[in-house]
């Protein structure tokens, strides 16, 4: 006898197993309702909801913070500007500035420098030369 009761049950068990379980996992009674796939398709409508309500969050962020960084770019490219053209204009006047040093360079190796720092510094004058001097003493 306790053979084929075992055997009872374990056909017993084989048959609620392959039958009544998935049954009931698919069709599972919550709170009065049924649940299985409309439980599923509740929770994933939930999800799909709040995954959607997510992303667009995370993309209004990324959107905020990139224009924050882009206006902060901008800002940090009209302050390079403004130090560019500054740097320009002084590279123009040293550049006039050098041309300038170069041209009294050439003037003060010329005669003519030579000349009028004598006659300016030293008093000299060319032989047979007549200097006026005004009467301002």
């Amino acid at each position: 006898h306790f053979v084929k009761f075992c055997c009872r049950i374990q056909k017993g068990f084989i048959f609620f197993r392959e039958s009544i379980m998935p049954f009931l996992l698919r069709w599972q009674i919550f709170g009065g309702k049924v649940g299985g796939a409309l439980l599923k398709r509740k929770t994933r409508s939930r999800l799909a909801k709040f995954t959607v309500l997510g992303l667009l969050v995370l993309v209004f962020v990324a959107c905020g913070i990139l224009g924050f960084g882009n206006k902060e770019l901008d800002t940090k490219k009209q302050v390079y500007q403004a130090q560019y053209s500054e740097l320009i204009s002084e590279q123009e006047k040293l550049k006039q500035n050098d041309e300038e040093i170069k041209n009294y360079e050439d003037y003060t190796k010329s005669r003519r420098y030579i000349e009028n720092m004598a006659r300016q510094k030293l008093g000299l004058v060319y032989p047979g030369e007549v200097v006026f001097e005004p009467d301002d003493k």
